[in-house]
């Protein structure tokens, strides 16, 4: 029913009705803990195919949880903080104090000149900074992940949980 479940809902995400950072395809991951029951009953490409499937799915949960606007605001902040860091680091190899005989008055001034500058630009931009990263992640997962439920994997495992 996990396999199923998880279908349904990457089946939504290819067609573009489902993408949102509080889905969740693998609420809980039986895989993880119980795939040694399933060793005797799968073959090695059964058991590949299905570890394939719930390593996809692992992986496309994290990416969807990437895409909060939360998350897309720190990365955004972060993403500031580091350029204000470099903006005062470039100032103090260009301007250091016993040679230029500036004074650390003068390198703040031009500091804040710069960093008012940087900060207007970003500021008007009024889009929410949207990573491109997990959308690729989550694309390329979907190419790679395989239907269990259709393959020889899916039927044994449907015989084993005795469902039709």
């Amino acid at each position: 029913m996990e396999i199923r479940n998880a279908e349904k809902m990457i089946d939504s995400i290819k067609a573009g009705q489902l993408i949102a950072s509080n889905i969740v395809l693998l609420p809980t991951n039986n895989w993880i803990r119980n795939n040694y029951l399933f060793i005797d009953d799968l073959d090695r490409d059964d058991l590949d195919i299905v570890n394939n499937f719930y390593n996809q799915c692992v992986l496309i949960d994290k990416s969807l949880s990437q895409l909060s606007i939360a998350d897309q605001l720190q990365q955004k902040s972060d993403h500031i903080q580091r350029k204000l860091v470099e903006i005062a680091h470039d100032l103090t190899h260009t301007y250091p104090n016993d040679i230029q005989g500036i004074d650390l008055n003068n390198i703040k001034t031009i500091f804040n000149t710069q960093k008012n500058n940087f900060l207007k630009i970003i500021e008007d931009e009024g889009h929410i900074f949207s990573p491109d990263s997990p959308k690729l992640e989550i694309q390329n997962a979907l190419n790679r992940i395989e239907k269990v439920t259709t393959s020889t994997a899916g039927g044994k495992l449907k015989k084993i949980a005795n469902l039709k």
